[in-house]
């Protein structure tokens, strides 16, 4: 009774590891329906606007943030030479001044 038990079991584990060439194609079925209808949808007039609106509302954005952050960028660089540049005046030369010189005693 056990070993028809495993033999049964073994059986369903290989079926159901088996590829399914049905199902793949009925997936890909599906998916290339989906973007046809969202397609025709899309190329429909008050769809069609709406879309274009928010795409170009998504450009405008993306423009916004990028000068933004080419602003943004060139202050703090600025900022940072000019940081670079007065804590080089302000900083004491590398070698130490010279010890002056001692009469011998």
């Amino acid at each position: 009774m056990v070993e028809s038990l495993m033999e049964l079991s073994r059986n369903t584990g290989n079926q159901l590891a088996r590829r399914d060439d049905v199902q793949i194609e009925l997936l890909q079925e599906l998916v290339d329906r989906f973007w046809e209808e969202l397609a025709a949808a899309l190329e429909q007039g008050p769809v069609l606007q709406r879309s274009q609106e928010l795409i170009c509302s998504l450009i405008e954005q993306l423009k916004g943030t990028y000068l933004s952050q080419i602003s943004r960028s060139g202050i703090e660089a600025l900022i940072q030479e000019l940081d670079e540049l007065t804590t080089a005046t302000l900083e004491p030369p590398l070698t130490p001044p010279a010890a002056p010189a001692t009469p011998p005693a």
